[in-house]
């Protein structure tokens, strides 16, 4: 968004890129700024504000989407159905959930995986996984940017240009995550050696690294 342009904050939402994780960590560096014409329903679905209500409390940002109402009415080649002309593409992901789990869609080997626990901030052309508990993420967290995981990624996924994967929905659904026990659990948030960590998955997946 353009910085001499004043915009309610209370309307703005941050968001990342998830696709950089390949090559950094710090999510303070990767966030953006967006308009965020949403509210949220009592099952926490997002819910499109209004166009009369959004000019009412929201002026200045409803004067600034004014401004690209013709780029956004060419979306979807102008056939695109919205319920009103300023809404996202898509809802998917737009509900708040406190704990996230950020990583590529196109994965290079050496990717990161980034956990987060603010609600109020999104993410695009990535993937992201959520839950309430902190702890199943981490263990997520450990096994996603394991060597076996990478493994799997190789073997399964579809392979691009300069060393690149998909790791889309279809291709992770299919790597099951161990039953580990309260031990394993611990052992696994608690040790921060990659080596030891990769040869200790690999162990109860009965794999060799």
């Amino acid at each position: 968004m353009e910085n001499d342009i004043p915009i309610e904050k209370e309307v703005c939402k941050e968001v990342i890129n998830s696709n950089k994780f390949n090559k950094f960590t710090d999510i303070k560096n990767l966030t953006e700024k967006v308009i965020f014409p949403y509210t949220h329903d009592e099952n926490n679905q997002a819910v499109i504000i209004e166009e009369k209500i959004f000019l009412k409390e929201f002026p200045k940002a409803y004067d600034y989407l004014l401004t690209k109402k013709g780029i956004l009415s060419t979306r979807d080649k102008g056939n695109g159905k919205y319920p009103v002309w300023y809404a996202f593409g898509r809802t998917q992901s737009l509900e708040k959930v406190k704990y996230k789990l950020f990583f590529p869609q196109l994965v290079k080997k050496g990717f990161n995986a980034v956990l987060n626990s603010d609600e109020d901030l999104y993410f695009y052309n990535g993937m992201a996984a959520y839950s309430e508990e902190k702890k199943d993420l981490k263990i997520l967290q450990k096994l996603l940017v394991s060597s076996i995981v990478w493994k799997y990624i190789e073997n399964k996924s579809k392979h691009y240009a300069s060393g690149y994967f998909g790791l889309g929905k279809n291709y992770l659904k299919y790597f099951g995550v161990y039953n580990f026990n309260e031990d394993d659990i611990n052992f696994l948030l608690s040790t921060k050696n990659e080596e030891k960590l990769n040869s200790f998955i690999a162990k109860k997946y009965k794999l060799d690294i």
